[in-house]
């Protein structure tokens, strides 16, 4: 597996239950900081309440209506719990609502960590110029400096208009007395202390002037409707809001506006009746006049009393045409005017029911009326904002009207051939009527007149009456159930639980965010599953973390849990060199500060205690750790015996119980040139035929070529990786020295290893618990004595 895979495999659920375990205090200490955070926003957040109100929207009662009146055409539209939510929540609805409350200013009262909303509880009494419009959305501080004045400022605020926000950078402050107008280009008004009112010292107070628009669209999205049941017609209205008083006041309000919109769309129908009536029978009026006096004068001039025999029979006939005549003539325009409103929704909204002009056709009247109520079904959910629903209504308008049409084409082309059908009936009337005597004839034509327009108007005012009546008698669809109360808010925030909990929550979320962040993107060795699926190089052993503090745990202490990782190690480096006739160890490093040196250093000395005659060798002519750590001399060791300046028994710097100690020596400029130059080779021969074991302190192999030609003459070469120190891109540099063979028996120590995991481990105070204190060996007591004092 590549490096790149091990980044993309990031952090898992066991290492970072891990790591909560291992940085516990942090998470804790994380965790409390929320908690008193999430006290402290409940402490000085401002309450939350939540006011309801129920509505009942009831189907449409069968009573007293033009629909029953007129032959079955329905003048009112019928209830629907989503055309009745769709109004509830229509910008128009909710503007009206906040214009009929007069909601065009607000004052707070400033708090240290609110604003308090003074709804009904208003500090000042505010006049306001006739004819000046204040700048809206602008927070005006008001300060009383005493019983005569107040100062009144503004600093750089932005000013709200519309949908769009333009910014107003406004900044001024003046004192001002009270009753006295207070103008400049963005504000007039003037202030009148409230009898009986004092204020505190320093308080002070906030004045908006509400923009509706605005204040429209925040009302119309925080007000929630909840349909009951689907089975009942109950609709809930719900708001939130920090003042339970001006919550209830605007749900009652909007109660009572849908409450008149309801009604004005029951009474649309029939006050478009009595209006087309009324405006027929202004035209009727002075025609039946007029035709009544000159009825009453002929018969006066000419001593007229009634007709004769045939001459009633003839008059009988033409009145029954012309009756006939008349209707169908008003048919005709009743079917060329629907046919030109067909496509003005507008228009369709204002044409009266077909059965007002005496057409029963209840096909007509369906289609009428259907059309009527899809054009104000659709005209009240765009106001509503954009619905998914004014869709599937501009298909269904768009049938209905196609029907319409079509049935249209049918009743004018029946209508028109009636007509022919009449005139043609009252020319053979006519001529029957030309054999009559003259003034007969003359009394019949005024006569006709009159009972025309006397018939017409009697057939109008009925009407009109049936009309004014499905007015009167026409109710809301919708009932208030529980009107909004004071006594009903519940408060609903801020929670006390939930507040803390959250602040908890959050507060132990941060440390976990940053531990799962460093490990999805850390480019260091976090653990060693990502060592071991990476290569394919054997890992001879693993030294857990250093615990004690101490440079040399294997001596001062034998029990812990590093001391026992050492010794395992000692054991797997044994079985590796088995079948080897010589044993040098060159322990590496890829860059520094991985613990070679100190793996080094322990692992000798872990070999002398076990009997063997170890020769451990600072190998590292860069960066002689070892030197400095055992104290040693710096003025002679290996570059020295390379440059031929000592002799071998020269730098050797101690020997104690079977472990002897060759320092790096001086620093020289040349190290790769000094360990080429065929010395090296020289020393290793004669150390083998001294020695069981040499251990190197080898150079870093990544950075310089020292490591890599030590690394060659060695018989094991053990390279350390160091958890969380060790770069995830070192391992593909070690993969390809491997690959070339540049270093022979090449091993891998995972060194300063840490785990949280609970169970099986070196018992209490870093042992195994197999043995005490007091059973070290002599020997190993022996090396404490020289070694520690040395260290």
């Amino acid at each position: 597996m590549s490096v790149e895979s091990i980044s993309q495999e990031g952090i898992t659920i066991k290492d970072l239950i891990n790591q909560i375990l291992s940085n516990w205090v942090w998470f804790a200490l994380c965790g409390f900081f929320g908690l008193c955070i999430g006290f402290i926003f409940f402490k000085y957040t401002p309450p939350n309440y939540s006011m309801k109100s129920m509505l009942l929207a009831k189907e449409e009662e069968q009573g007293l209506s033009v629909e029953n009146l007129f032959g079955g055409s329905p003048l009112g539209g019928s209830s629907n719990l989503m055309n009745q939510v769709g109004i509830l929540n229509s910008y128009t609805l909710h503007k009206q609502v906040l214009e009929n409350l007069n909601w065009s200013y607000s004052w707070f009262k400033k708090d240290l960590f609110y604003d308090e909303d003074l709804y009904k509880n208003a500090p000042f009494i505010l006049k306001l110029e006739d004819g000046f419009e204040n700048s809206t959305g602008i927070p005006v501080s008001i300060l009383p400096l005493s019983d005569k004045q107040f100062l009144v400022r503004v600093e750089n605020k932005s000013k709200y208009l519309g949908l769009k926000k333009s910014e107003l950078e406004v900044e001024f402050e003046q004192v001002v007395d009270y009753g006295q107008t207070f103008h400049n280009d963005y504000f007039h008004f003037s202030l009148e202390p409230v009898s009986g009112r004092t204020h505190e010292q320093g308080t002070e107070y906030t004045l908006i002037f509400n923009q509706i628009e605005t204040l429209t669209l925040a009302y119309q999205k925080s007000l929630k409707i909840n349909l009951i049941d689907e089975k009942a017609d109950l609709i809930q209205l719900a708001l939130e809001g920090n003042n339970p008083e001006r919550g209830v006041d605007y749900l009652n309000e909007l109660a009572k506006e849908y409450l008149k919109f309801g009604l004005y769309q029951k009474n649309r129908a029939s006050e478009n009746t009595v209006n087309f009536i009324d405006a027929q029978l202004s035209e009727i009026v002075d025609s039946l006049e007029l035709a009544g006096q000159n009825f009453t004068d002929f018969r006066s001039k000419n001593r007229v009393v009634d007709l004769g025999q045939e001459a009633g029979l003839v008059m009988q006939r033409l009145e029954e045409v012309e009756s006939q005549a008349s209707m169908a003539q008003l048919r005709l325009d009743y079917y060329k005017n629907l046919s030109s409103y067909l496509n003005d929704a507008a228009q369709m909204e204002k044409v009266v029911a077909p059965s007002v002009v005496g057409i029963t056709d209840p096909t007509l009247n369906a289609l009428v009326i259907r059309l009527s109520e899809l054009y104000n079904k659709r005209g009240i959910l765009a106001k509503s904002g954009r619905n998914p629903a004014i869709n599937s209504i501009d298909h269904e308008i768009q049938i209905t009207r196609e029907s319409l049409e079509e049935n249209l084409r049918n009743l004018l082309s029946n209508t028109e051939i009636q007509l022919e059908n009449l005139r043609q009936r009252k020319y053979r009337i006519d001529s029957q009527l030309a054999t009559l005597p003259q003034t007969e004839q003359e009394l019949i034509d005024i006569k006709r007149s009159f009972d025309l327009n006397n018939e017409l108007y009697t057939f109008l005012l009925q009407k009109r009456a049936e009309a004014a009546i499905t007015n009167a008698s026409n109710v809301s669809d919708v009932q208030v159930l529980d009107p909004s109360r004071l006594s009903t808010a519940e408060k609903v925030g801020p929670s006390l639980i939930k507040n803390v909990f959250f602040g908890g929550a959050v507060g132990m979320f941060i440390p976990l965010a940053i531990t799962i962040l460093a490990g999805a993107f850390s480019e260091t060795i976090s653990k060693k599953e990502e060592l071991e699926t990476a290569t394919r190089i054997p890992i001879i052993g693993t030294v857990v973390h250093n615990k004690t503090k101490s440079y040399l745990p294997v001596v001062e202490y034998p029990r812990s849990g590093i001391s026992e990782s050492i010794r395992s190690l000692r054991t797997n480096v044994y079985y590796g060199l088995k079948y080897q006739n010589n044993k040098v160890i060159a322990v590496h490093s890829m860059i520094t500060n991985e613990g070679k040196s100190f793996i080094s250093l322990n692992l000798a000395t872990s070999f002398a205690i076990n009997k063997s005659n170890v020769l451990l060798l600072g190998a590292d002519l860069r960066n002689p750790s070892l030197s400095y750590v055992l104290n040693c001399s710096k003025d002679r060791g290996l570059s020295t015996y390379l440059l031929g300046n000592h002799s071998f028994d020269e730098i050797i710097e101690w020997t104690n119980n079977n472990l002897s100690f060759i320092p790096a020596g001086p620093i020289l400029p040349n190290p790769s040139e000094l360990i080429g130059n065929g010395n090296f080779d020289k020393f290793l021969r004669e150390a083998k035929d001294r020695f069981e074991y040499i251990i190197i302190d080898n150079a870093p192999i990544s950075l310089v070529t020292d490591g890599v030609l030590v690394g060659k003459l060695a018989d094991l070469n053990l390279v350390v990786f160091r958890q969380g120190r060790s770069q995830k891109n070192q391992i593909k540099e070690i993969n390809q020295v491997a690959e070339n063979k540049m270093i022979p028996n090449l091993f891998l120590v995972f060194n300063d290893y840490k785990s949280n995991k609970a169970g099986y481990g070196y018992g209490s105070g870093g042992g195994y618990g197999y043995y005490s204190d007091n059973s070290r060996s002599k020997d190993e007591k022996e090396f404490e004595n020289v070694l520690v004092k040395t260290v």
